[in-house]
């Protein structure tokens, strides 16, 4: 199983989340909010609250952008597909500048779109 250790108290993660397990066949996905006390092993709070980290099902971890994308090979239809795709460089390498500047202003940006994380 993929787990997803993710920001829940972001309302654009929240929604991220939701629409990740309703695409998901099989729920092959577990998320795990980074203000809980089950971070994996090695990970800190400072790097789960800096940016979405996965660890794949073979142990493998990721962060930032390319976890997104990790995420997205997880789903179902186009998504999986775009998430194959954006997971090699130097795909997720382009995105990765984009990411941390959502990252960083994540919460700013939910008020802004007016995302409530429902």
């Amino acid at each position: 199983m993929t787990q997803i250790i993710y920001d829940d108290e972001c309302p654009v993660c929240q929604s991220l989340k939701s629409f990740a397990e309703q695409n998901s066949p099989g729920g092959n996905l577990a998320f795990i909010p980074f203000q809980g006390n089950d971070l994996p092993r090695g990970m800190t709070v400072k790097q789960a609250s800096q940016s979405l980290q996965v660890i794949t099902k073979n142990g493998q971890r990721v962060s930032g952008a390319r976890a997104v994308f990790q995420v997205m090979r997880e789903l179902s239809g186009i998504w999986g597909l775009v998430g194959k795709v954006f997971s090699i460089p130097p795909f997720y390498w382009l995105a990765e500048p984009f990411y941390r500047l959502f990252a960083r202003h994540r919460h700013k940006l939910s008020a802004w779109l007016d995302i409530d994380g429902g």
